[in-house]
């Protein structure tokens, strides 16, 4: 389903990759996790910046999360990081900059789908099974995003 809101390029890259499935929650780890990060990053565009801005902190907080499991499973790492940004000793962590209330969500997406494209270039194709580890970061990607949803 495509966003209502076009013409930026957080926006048409959302649009381009096709988050998940419509409907009912999927089973496999990797498209729930995709399905969640549509849904979530759907509701951000929609709401008001005024009832946005008593939950920035928690949004940059799960953008900082996926940034780090984004970059430990693209190094090979094979504990979960934090989310503080205190896991700068993997080659390339970093802790991302303070955006704008306006721009958070744009964060989630983009931080997420780094995540979704390491998760789905470990598994490299469709039939190939996840580790446990993939499998744990999707299912608690999945989680914080909807339990970020449900506090929106």
């Amino acid at each position: 389903m495509p966003s209502q809101h076009h013409g930026t390029p957080v926006t048409n890259l959302v649009d381009m990759i096709g988050f998940g499935s419509s409907g009912a929650e999927a089973e496999d780890p990797v498209e729930e996790f995709a399905e969640q990060l549509r849904r979530t990053v759907d509701r951000l565009r929609e709401i008001p910046i005024g009832r946005l801005t008593p939950l920035v902190g928690t949004v940059r907080e799960s953008a900082q999360w996926f940034a780090n499991q984004a970059v430990r499973l693209e190094a090979g790492v094979p504990q979960l990081m934090n989310g503080d940004g205190s896991d700068t000793a993997v080659a390339g962590a970093r802790r991302l900059p303070d955006l704008p209330v306006a721009a958070v969500g744009d964060a989630l997406a983009i931080t997420g789908f780094d995540l979704l494209s390491a998760v789905r270039e470990l598994r490299g194709n469709s039939t190939q099974p996840l580790g446990a580890a993939e499998v744990s970061v999707c299912r608690q990607g999945a989680a914080r995003l909807r339990d970020l949803r449900q506090s929106l």
